[in-house]
């Protein structure tokens, strides 16, 4: 899988990988740019926070404390979007 990433780089194509974290089945489809753009979709079994009177809200947080020992030095600046 690797060199498949590595041929995509050179070639400065779109990097998609869907991924789960061990032992949770949570995860999320992850693209990577050319110019270094990273978009995370929390849409694999998507963990949500109960909150008052509105559900199915995405636990930010969880996924923030998953990716920051990762891909942290590689972000410059996070945005965060809810889409319905």
């Amino acid at each position: 899988m690797l060199k498949i990433l590595s041929t995509k780089e050179k070639q400065r194509e779109l990097i998609g990988v869907g991924m789960t974290w061990k032992d949770t089945n949570i995860g999320g489809t992850f693209l990577i740019s050319d110019n270094g753009t990273f978009v995370m979709s929390p849409d694999i079994n998507r963990k949500v926070v109960e909150v008052e009177s509105y559900s199915n809200i995405t636990d930010i947080n969880w996924y923030m404390t998953k990716m920051m020992p990762i891909f942290g030095p590689l972000f410059e600046s996070i945005s965060y979007y809810k889409h319905e």
